[in-house]
């Protein structure tokens, strides 16, 4: 519990000390589609990671994206002292 993960497609164009700092950090695709699971920094111990691995209680594979995206966006309204949402440099660099 704790650390970086990034799925194998994703590629650092700038040094990533800036997305450490937090307890947690994500970053938005878009608001209709959510906040993506590709890269996620993490304290140990991190409470939004914790709020989140519960809601799978209810999971349906048939919408995964809603676990993997649109949850972690609406729990970052919740829990907006948990997470840090970065909304243009993780997903669109530029």
């Amino acid at each position: 519990s704790g650390g970086i993960y990034l799925d194998p497609d994703i590629i650092f164009l700038r040094p990533i000390d800036q997305f450490r700092q937090p307890v947690l950090t994500m970053g938005v695709i878009d608001q209709a589609t959510g906040i993506g699971n590709g890269l996620i920094f993490a304290k140990r111990h991190s409470k939004f990671l914790e709020y989140w691995y519960e809601s799978y209680r209810n999971f349906n594979s048939s919408f995964w994206g809603t676990h993997s995206m649109v949850i972690p966006l609406k729990l970052s309204t919740i829990y907006s002292h948990l997470i840090n949402v970065d909304k243009g440099h993780i997903y669109h660099p530029n």
